[in-house]
């Protein structure tokens, strides 16, 4: 809620501040005060916008496809039926026999299965011949060719859900359109009424970050809107609010046409069109940090940022030329399903394990605050029986996974050597680092974290709730030892208030 506020808070000041801008450009040349100060500021922003829009040109010759992306989701056991059945809604069954849903259905569950299975196709318009299985869905974005649902058996009880879009040319115009234009550095004054101290209450982002912000945006957006259609075409299944913003790993793919030829790495060769590529988002800064090579091929990771957007995993192929269209192989991104098959066990345990330390993060300040009190009453038992309930459903699952991980991780690893030769070259007095192994190491460290901070929550958690149940088990003695000597006194009681009428009873009785 703070977090929500103060964003607000900023989106309104930076929204000033650009009305003030706007409106001091407007007006003629003051000699000095704070409107001619505005001046100078949006000034300064014109020619840095202009300086960008120059530097950041396409080179003669390059050419920057966005041929599509993967949306990734990781399902537990107990999900698999909510899964299975909403697949089955999107996709009927055949009339001809079982379908891969079917054979899907049947292998989930076993302990040693494992492999993919393409559940279905959507397309925008029903023009796909041999398309097996296909769906036409109008409301996919008009960036969007085609759209494949494929499920991934992953360990005994998790499994993956892809989503592969592949992207029609309308998108690259899109994304070279958005780099054409002009943007403005973003300037912020700390007040809304600056009228005084606003030049000690001034913060200023460069025109590249404005660029940088428009176009990661659209792609976000283009990922959401096609997780919304197929959300929606499974009939609410993915209504959890992890899906809802957006909170799920995407592999971005490009190809990139017009690279120098040589006889050095891509990644010195790319050189003279780095400037242009950061500028599209394809590639991060100049660095060697998070940019694995081989041959032709380049894996950029996520950068992840708390202050500005932040990027996906990516993909990207390099080319002198065009290459010449070959029948005989697949063309474009379905070209990169062996590596993103590849990289999508590891990208999905490594969201999810991310997720689960941000809930741990919660659950470990509210566990703490809850021990840290002296008194044990004065408390809502039932809060913490669902906090302790929550610690021990995460600790089950990463436990689960932990050990399914160990005895699968070799197998994973042979599945995954298509990565193999992906290293990321740094400088001469570190050794190349294979993509693979910083995968692995990144997973291990991970899980090892989340697992040691779960133990230790759900070890003093359960000695907690044990004392608190103890003392509630001694209270509710003493309450019942406290009604009743309470209900012996109403006895005694009843019997002295009434005892001439008794004495008369017992009196009768011996006369008999």
């Amino acid at each position: 809620m703070d977090r929500n506020l103060r964003t607000l808070g900023l989106h309104t000041r930076r929204a000033l501040t650009k009305f003030y801008l706007d409106i001091a450009e407007d007006l003629p040349l003051f000699g000095g005060g704070f409107i001619r100060d505005l001046q100078e500021i949006r000034k300064r922003d014109r020619r840095d916008s202009r300086k960008l829009l120059e530097d950041s040109r396409r080179p003669s010759g390059a050419e920057l496809s966005y041929l599509g992306f993967r949306l990734m989701k990781l399902f537990p056991a107990e999900e698999y039926d909510t899964l299975l059945g909403g697949l089955r809604r999107l996709f009927p069954a055949s009339p001809f026999g079982p379908d891969q849903l079917d054979r899907l259905r049947s292998s989930a569950p076993s302990l040693f299965h494992g492999g993919w299975s393409l559940i279905g196709t959507l397309v925008r318009e029903d023009k796909w011949l041999g398309v097996m299985n296909k769906k036409v869905a109008p409301e996919l974005p008009e960036e969007v060719k085609y759209v494949d649902i494929i499920v991934h058996k992953l360990l005994p009880s998790a499994v993956a859900l892809s989503i592969d879009v592949a992207l029609a040319d309308s998108a690259t115009s899109k994304l070279n359109e958005l780099q054409n234009r002009m943007y403005l550095p973003v300037t912020t004054l700390s007040r809304f009424t600056p009228w005084k101290g606003y030049r000690t209450g001034m913060s200023h982002a460069p025109a590249e970050w404005s660029m940088e912000e428009k176009m990661l945006r659209w792609q976000r957006t283009l990922h959401a809107d096609v997780w919304s259609c197929v959300r929606a075409r499974l009939f609410g299944f993915f209504g959890d609010s992890a899906t809802q913003d957006g909170s799920f790993p995407i592999i971005d793919c490009f190809a990139v046409v017009g690279v120098p030829d040589g006889d050095g790495e891509i990644h010195t060769r790319v050189g003279s069109l780095h400037k242009w590529l950061e500028s599209t988002t394809v590639l991060p800064g100049p660095s060697g940090l998070d940019k694995y090579t081989r041959g032709e091929l380049m894996f950029v990771r996520e950068q992840l940022r708390d202050n500005r957007l932040s990027t996906s995993y990516r993909f990207v192929e390099f080319h002198t030329v065009q290459p010449e269209p070959d029948p005989t192989k697949q063309q474009g991104f379905a070209a990169l399903r062996d590596e993103l098959d590849a990289a999508l066990p590891y990208i999905c345990f490594i969201a999810a394990l991310r997720q689960i330390a941000e809930q741990v993060e919660t659950l470990r300040l509210r566990v703490y605050k809850r021990l840290s009190g002296a008194r044990l009453f004065g408390r809502s038992f039932r809060f913490e029986m669902k906090l302790n309930d929550k610690v021990q459903r995460e600790a089950m699952f990463v436990s689960r996974v932990s050990m399914e991980l160990i005895d699968a991780l070799p197998h994973l690893k042979r599945n995954s050597a298509v990565l193999r030769g992906l290293t990321e070259k740094l400088d001469r007095d570190h050794p190349e680092r294979e993509l693979l192994d910083d995968l692995d190491g990144t997973l291990s460290f991970r899980l090892r974290q989340v697992k040691r901070h779960l133990r230790l929550i759900s070890k003093v958690f359960d000695a907690y709730i044990s004392r608190r149940n103890v003392r509630l088990m001694y209270s509710l003695q003493r309450q019942v030892w406290v009604l009743t000597f309470i209900a012996t006194l109403a006895a005694v009681a009843s019997i002295l208030t009434n005892w001439g009428q008794l004495r008369q009873i017992i009196a009768a009785v011996f006369r008999r």
